[in-house]
């Protein structure tokens, strides 16, 4: 089993975990965190089915994220749909965090659960589009918020089978690894893989 990574960056702090089905090594989710002087992001994909197959689809939409990071967030998701035509597909949740504008925007679709505390307030889910992205037709849905001082986030695959309580996601303030390792404690990695992204943007 995987262990905790950890970041640390200008305006930010991460932890992340991964593991693959049944034991396997290869996970077929993927995650990137990126931050310029402008902007955080942070994007987990889940890759359809698990394995290698899995993992190609989910780490070409972190190819084109990163490279397309700054785009509009349904731009963004074009650009990742039309990257994934013939492929297993993935299902796909991006937050992007700008500091100048003190603006959060999140474009999601599937089954990626994601959490959001926004200036230490009430703990919100954003609800995403059904679907997922193959090449085919899709709508993501894109969410806008504005905040003042701080953002904690965290996101999962559907490996994990507990929902967040709001206290435990406040704690992500000051140990966004506790609360990775909370999540740890209720893995089902013998039904799917497995990924846990949790954050703290100041």
């Amino acid at each position: 089993m995987g262990k905790i990574i950890e970041e640390q960056y200008e305006n930010a702090v991460t932890a992340a975990f991964q593991a693959g089905k049944g034991g396997n090594p290869v996970c077929g989710d993927m995650f990137i965190t990126v931050e310029t002087d402008r902007y955080f992001l942070t994007a987990l994909a889940d890759g359809l089915g698990s394995g290698k197959s899995a993992r190609r689809s989910s780490e070409l939409a972190m190819n084109v994220i990163e490279k397309h990071f700054d785009a509009p967030m349904e731009e963004l998701f074009a650009n990742v749909n039309q990257a994934l035509a013939h492929e297993r597909g993935v299902v796909l949740t991006v937050i992007r965090i700008d500091y100048e504008r003190n603006q959060i925007t999140c474009g999601n679709i599937g089954n990626v659960e994601c959490l959001l505390m926004i200036d230490q307030k009430d703990v919100m889910r954003i609800i995403p589009t059904t679907g997922f992205l193959s090449g085919r037709s899709f709508k993501a849905r894109v969410h806008h918020f504005s905040f003042k001082q701080n953002v904690g986030f965290l996101l999962h695959s559907d490996g994990v089978s507990k929902q967040m309580h709001r206290y435990e996601l406040q704690a992500s303030r000051l140990s966004p690894t506790a609360v990775v390792e909370r999540l740890k404690e209720e893995m089902a990695i013998d039904k799917d893989d497995v990924t846990i992204v949790s954050g703290y943007v100041h």
